[in-house]
């Protein structure tokens, strides 16, 4: 929280307690911060939501700068708040109140935390109004995401295979049109299916008995002739 120093009556003040302080004394004009010694005139203070701390400003080189990540949130969300309060959809009746609310650099995040915030600065006891800020609100709290990065991934991942493929056609027509090859030669041989197997099982059967058959003949015609082996005689027994 900022703190400033009224130059007329030297009375210390919090940002949020300015204005109250400017219908009491009415020679408050100029304001300087505590901090970095700067001095507002008028309402320019408004503008003046962070300063340097008191160990940034007497520790010199020994002060470790590493920001607080809860600041750098708060810093971030305030920015998104005062983008959404300046839109022209905001109501004219809202505009006070949020104008209030942007004095503060300590506005929650939560609903339930800003409609008890803005009871307790505002005095608001109104639920609707209540509901109407915190919508205002809740724009900078959920801003637009990025559109979703799917089909650029899906796209990506189906150029390898679509220039795969391609390339593929490109060489089997090279090899077609290459001197000496023919459109038989480039086509691929077809394995046998099924039908064709077992043809050439009975094929091989259809062999195997005619080759029994002729070795059969050939013992018959050697029997017969004169001169030739005859069976042997079976043994008594």
């Amino acid at each position: 929280m900022v703190f400033f120093v009224c130059e007329a009556c030297n009375e210390s003040l919090k940002k949020n307690k300015v204005e109250a302080h400017s219908y009491t004394c009415r020679n408050c004009w100029v304001l300087t911060c505590v901090d970095c010694n700067k001095q507002f005139n008028g309402d320019t203070y408004a503008a003046h939501n962070a300063c340097v701390s008191e160990a940034q400003r007497y520790e010199g080189k020994l002060y470790d700068g590493r920001t607080n990540k809860g600041d750098v949130k708060q810093a971030l969300w305030i920015s998104r708040v005062q983008a959404c309060a300046s839109e022209p959809t905001v109501q004219a009746h809202l505009r006070p109140h949020v104008e209030r609310l942007l004095q503060h650099d300590n506005i929650p995040r939560k609903r339930a935390k800003f409609e008890n915030f803005a009871k307790n600065s505002l005095r608001l006891h109104d639920a609707k109004t209540l509901g109407a800020l915190w919508a205002i609100f809740e724009k900078a709290a959920t801003p637009a995401s990025a559109p979703a990065a799917a089909p650029i991934a899906a796209a990506a991942a189906s150029a390898p295979a679509h220039a795969a493929s391609d390339a593929g056609t490109s060489t089997a027509h090279a090899a077609t049109d290459e001197p000496g090859t023919t459109d038989a030669d480039a086509q691929p041989a077809t394995t046998p299916g099924g039908s064709d197997a077992d043809e050439v099982r009975l094929e091989k059967k259809r062999l195997k008995k005619r080759a029994k058959e002729a070795a059969a003949a050939a013992a018959d015609a050697a029997a017969s002739e004169p001169g030739g082996a005859t069976p042997k005689a079976k043994r008594r027994k």
